[in-house]
């Protein structure tokens, strides 16, 4: 999927389709993946990318999308290690949770910096709540890769965390 693919993707709510369509929609009712709280792990991967990208994210939507993911976020804990891909609220996937996180760690980081140190507050028990007593971190069980994706996406969200300046 490329930058212009994303772009399309796009809703005018900032939320970003599940998939990419010739007109995007929000087909599915109330419930839909491609509402705002369906989107809430795509919305931080999808805005990083077109930022990355050097697409015009301005700073109020990249905050926007971030105060909607700690605001909405109880629908990621719906989901978290739920054996049934979409079967959630807003067809949330437990998949989503670590993703999401290791993304929303990533649009703090562009946000001023004064502003990182709360926002990285909130993600730090959201990512821990994922750990397991043996010190790894999952949230789907795929196979017996899941604790080593779940615990690199997890430790990679956190990193940002070290290096923010109180």
């Amino acid at each position: 999927m490329c930058s212009s693919d994303l772009d399309r993707c796009r809703l005018p709510d900032f939320a970003y389709t599940y998939d990419v369509m010739p007109i995007p929609s929000r087909r599915g009712g109330l419930e839909s993946i491609n509402h705002p709280r369906g989107s809430l792990g795509r919305t931080q991967a999808c805005g990083y990318a077109r930022f990355a990208a050097g697409r015009d994210v301005p700073e109020a939507e990249r905050r926007a999308g971030v105060d909607r993911f700690f605001a909405e976020h109880k629908f990621l804990d719906c989901a978290l290690k739920k054996p049934i891909p979409h079967e959630s609220w807003h067809a949330n996937a437990a998949y989503f949770y670590l993703f999401g996180h290791y993304y929303a760690s990533r649009m703090i980081g562009t946000l001023p910096a004064p502003e990182q140190a709360a926002y990285y507050a909130k993600l730090v028990p959201e990512i821990a709540k994922t750990q397991e007593p043996d010190g790894g971190m999952w949230d789907f069980y795929i196979s017996n890769h899941t604790k080593p994706y779940g615990t690199a996406f997890g430790i990679l969200s956190l990193l940002p965390v070290t290096r923010v300046k109180p």
